[in-house]
């Protein structure tokens, strides 16, 4: 695909996206129905026209996961139990790539490598749980490398949004079981993974389309939760129209899982008028008030 045609691709995913979000709401169904059957032909299909920034090696340029994770020195960034548990049930090929393993099981033939999630919402102790990284190779973990690109929009996210499309009845191409089964390998191979691994992985009754547990809104909303791992997001904004994988919040939050970002201090503090009025509009500025496209 020449460069025209990428931007073109690019465009037509994010319109894609932009008419996903809108999907449950009463008033702009027949909208975001139109706007979808119109992009879905020339959105990304591959990862080769994937859409990502490319970061530079020296400061200030640097990808904000090699600020965060590296050039802080903090050590402090641990995998969640709820997002590592899931992955392990699965026996999910993308475990290797996502995270460092933090030991390994000498007692099984052969050996497996352990993931460990620290218990969401608490303090976890860095070095007994599983860090990020990427790769199998210790000394190329490129999540942890200044350059590593970060992703606007992929094939993967396309595949399930298609998906979705599909499932609603939209006239999109393909089956919601052949996007979701794109979405699925296209986010394995963009990790490093192989077409063997991603089938595998459809073999799992517990992934495949036609035997995992729910509905279509569940097994969707679980992958594409998974392949939108270090784009949170993305992964937010399904997890809010869709709700899966279930979520709660952690002992003694002191509100329901996030729905929304509240009004930072500052525009409280110069513009009080205008924020009481939006706060007021949408329900109260709290951080578990749904927008209006998160209608369930």
């Amino acid at each position: 695909m020449v460069v025209t045609q990428k931007w073109i691709a690019f465009a037509n995913s994010l319109k894609l996206r932009m008419g996903m979000t809108i999907a449950d709401v009463a008033s702009e169904a027949a909208l975001a129905k139109s706007t979808v059957e119109s992009a879905a032909a020339n959105a990304i299909g591959s990862n080769a026209d994937n859409a990502a920034v490319h970061y530079l090696s020296s400061t200030p340029n640097t990808n904000p996961l090699y600020v965060d994770l590296v050039a802080s020195g903090r050590q402090d960034f641990i995998g969640a139990n709820t997002f590592v548990d899931k992955l392990n049930a699965l026996n999910d090929p993308r475990r290797q790539f996502f995270f460092q393993h933090n030991n390994v099981d000498i007692d099984t033939t052969p050996a497996v490598e352990e993931y460990l999630g620290g218990t969401y919402g608490e303090n976890s102790i860095f070095s007994q749980f599983s860090n990020v990284s990427y790769g199998t190779d210790p000394g190329n973990f490129a999540l942890l490398e200044p350059t590593y690109p970060g992703t606007i929009m992929s094939a993967a996210e396309v595949h399930f949004l298609l998906a979705e499309a599909a499932a609603r009845g939209y006239n999109v191409s393909g089956t919601a079981e052949e996007h979701y089964n794109e979405g699925i390998t296209s986010s394995i191979e963009e990790w490093g993974g192989s077409q063997a691994d991603a089938d595998a992985y459809l073999a799992n009754p517990d992934v495949a389309y036609a035997t995992a547990a729910g509905t279509w809104q569940e097994k969707i909303g679980t992958q594409a939760w998974i392949a939108l791992y270090n784009r949170g997001f993305e992964a937010w904004g399904t997890w809010r129209r869709l709700d899966y994988p279930e979520l709660t919040a952690p002992p003694e939050a002191r509100s329901g899982v996030p729905t929304r970002l509240p009004y930072p201090i500052q525009e409280q503090t110069l513009n009080g008028d205008q924020y009481h009025l939006a706060a007021t509009a949408i329900g109260g500025d709290e951080a578990d008030v749904k927008l209006f496209f998160d209608v369930h």
